[in-house]
Parts: C-alpha cells; sequence; structure tokens
C-alpha cells in the first residue's frame, strides 16, 4: 500500500532513488514467495500511457496454466 506518491520508475517525484531500494526489498520478498508456491513469477511495472493508475506500482504474477490465473 503506497504510502507517499511517487509518479512512475523515470520520475520519482521528490523521493530520490533510495525509494527504489525500498520498494524493490518488497518486490524480492513477494516474487520469492510466488516462486516458491508456483515455481515462476514476472515482475512488471508500467510507465507512460500504459499506466492504469499514475503512480508507481509493481505487479508480481504468476502466469502458468489457463485454468490458474494470475495472482
Amino acid at each position: 500500500m503506497p504510502k507517499q506518491h511517487v509518479p512512475s520508475l523515470i520520475d520519482l517525484g521528490d523521493h530520490g532513488e533510495r525509494v527504489i531500494g525500498e520498494v524493490m526489498t518488497v518486490v524480492r520478498e513477494m516474487a520469492a514467495r510466488v516462486r516458491e508456491e508456483h515455481g515462476a513469477a514476472s515482475v512488471v511495472t508500467n510507465v507512460g500511457s500504459y499506466q492504469e493508475s499514475q503512480r508507481w506500482h509493481v505487479h508480481v504474477v504468476y502466469q502458468g496454466d489457463p485454468g490458474v490465473g494470475q495472482l
């Protein structure tokens, strides 16, 4: 859950590079949990017009069998 507004991965606003490390620590933990449970994980972020929500966010997903879906 965001505690501060960060526009995108390429526009960190006033937060500087440290915010990347803070976010990626959580992303690494989540990706490890998904990989442990499902055998694989994808980590995705979007910038520009691809960004549904105009703030930096990261998706950790598993896309395995069509019947399993996405986390």
